[in-house]
């Protein structure tokens, strides 16, 4: 399974973006990019999946460990279609 994660944020080493990383290493076939908001865009993650995206918002105020949380789930979701 090959999974994109795509994070919207101005900061590569928020802990949301690290916390991805560390999901993606131990998980395997995933590439993980940051890019910065475009102009009136809001800090997100996106997951894709043959052409299936799902988008995960989370405000800056959820811990590191809850947004890894919410990713594992989001990308068994996908798995399982």
């Amino acid at each position: 399974m090959f999974v994109d994660i795509y994070y919207v944020s101005n900061d590569m080493t928020s802990k949301c973006v690290l916390a991805g990383l560390r999901v993606a290493q131990e998980l395997g076939g995933m590439t993980v990019t940051v890019q910065p908001p475009e102009l009136y865009s809001m800090e997100k993650v996106i997951l894709s999946y043959k052409g299936r995206n799902l988008c995960i918002v989370e405000p800056e105020c959820v811990s590191s460990l809850e947004h890894e949380h919410n990713l594992r789930r989001a990308i068994e979701e996908i798995k399982n279609g």
